[in-house]
């Protein structure tokens, strides 16, 4: 058997890094094939995939924010990559706007309005409140009059199933709940 020298060949096989950012608002980021998997607050993540391999980058962007770019060595819109170097790429997202609804009681008397999603209380003293609500979100406003009064009745509401509001916030919105006292019986006018 011969002790001598040998050839020995090897392959090299590269493998590109992938880096991942986000910025702006809140979102995902995964990638196809596997590797990238930067989570909501994950800021920023690195992959390593075999030279050649294409790379297509999704975001996904959490409730309340959108994505709006991508920054870096992709496009602005799509995010494919040929993996024969290191890639660096930044996901941008943003929050939705965001407009004001203003709840204004009037009348006689008093109650308290309470919003779904939470935002606006206003108890029996209040008169008004303002709060910032996301662009297309629904929100749902229900008046509960103090004992003796009643409500009667609700203004610039989108909709109003069963003594609710319902506004849809696409612009600065106001609302109105009336209060009134009940009726009492000697006050109800008896027509023979």
């Amino acid at each position: 058997m011969s002790s001598g020298a040998r050839p020995i060949a090897a392959t090299f096989v590269a493998t590109p890094t992938l880096t991942v950012s986000k910025a702006g608002g809140l979102g995902t980021v995964n990638s196809s094939p596997a590797g990238i998997s930067c989570s909501t607050f994950c800021t920023s993540t690195t992959a390593k995939f075999l030279g050649g391999t294409k790379v297509t980058l999704k975001p996904v962007p959490a409730k309340h924010s959108h994505f709006v770019q991508w920054l870096g060595d992709c496009g602005p819109v799509f995010c494919e990559l040929s993996m024969d170097e290191d890639h660096e790429v930044e996901a941008v997202f943003a929050e939705d706007p965001r407009y004001p609804l203003t709840m204004v009681k009037t009348g006689d008397g008093q109650g308290l309005v309470k919003s779904k999603p939470a935002g606006i209380a206003c108890a029996y003293l209040c008169e008004a409140v303002t709060v910032q609500f996301y662009s297309g979100q629904v929100v749902e406003l229900q008046a509960t009059p103090r004992t003796g009064d009643t409500l009667q009745g609700w203004y610039d509401c989108d909709s109003k199933p069963e003594g609710r509001c319902i506004v849809l916030m696409t612009d600065a919105r106001k609302v109105t709940p009336e209060f009134g006292p009940n009726a009492r019986l000697d006050e109800v006018e008896v027509i023979p």
